[in-house]
């Protein structure tokens, strides 16, 4: 699995039934072993043992460590009266650690109140002073060397 820093499994080797000693009988070098992927190790033999042998291993991805804090947005009821009111991504949630576009989606919450795919929460004109919760799913789509991964968070909206 990819960790960031090379991946070097041990391989076992033998020879007609026979263990070899890694070091004394035999090298081992590695290739495009950092990134999820195709790893190549070579085993070169040393000393009584020669030539090589070379296999592929495969880096899986890691999981998205995407986190996601909810924090607790607020909109006046007097512009609510007037129109729509927006919240920012910024002021509805904390993301952190997110590998690839994140993207936001409501899973529950009030009909009046909306959430955009950049994570903008818009509380329609017209909804009384009341707290709401909303639930978002907040999904990272992650890269070549992480998962796709996401996280549900609970974002209370006050109308005041």
């Amino acid at each position: 699995m990819y960790t960031g820093k090379q991946v070097k499994p041990a391989p076992v080797v033998t020879l007609n039934g026979k263990k070899l000693v890694k070091g004394t009988d035999y090298a081992v070098s590695y290739k495009n072993n950092t990134a999820a992927g195709t790893a190549t190790v070579t085993i070169a033999g040393k000393g009584i043992y020669t030539g090589t042998k070379t296999a592929t291993f495969r880096i899986k991805k890691a999981a998205n460590p995407i986190t996601v804090k909810a924090k607790s947005p607020a909109v006046q009821a007097s512009k609510v009266r007037q129109g729509d009111q927006a919240i920012i991504a910024k002021d509805a949630y904390t993301v952190s650690k997110a590998k690839g576009k994140v993207a936001y989606e409501k899973v529950s919450g009030n009909k009046m109140i909306t959430v955009s795919s950049a994570g903008k929460i818009t509380v329609k004109k017209g909804l009384k002073k009341n707290a709401y919760a909303v639930k978002v799913k907040v999904s990272a789509k992650g890269n070549a060397n992480y998962k796709a991964g996401s996280q549900t968070v609970s974002v209370k909206v006050s109308v005041k």
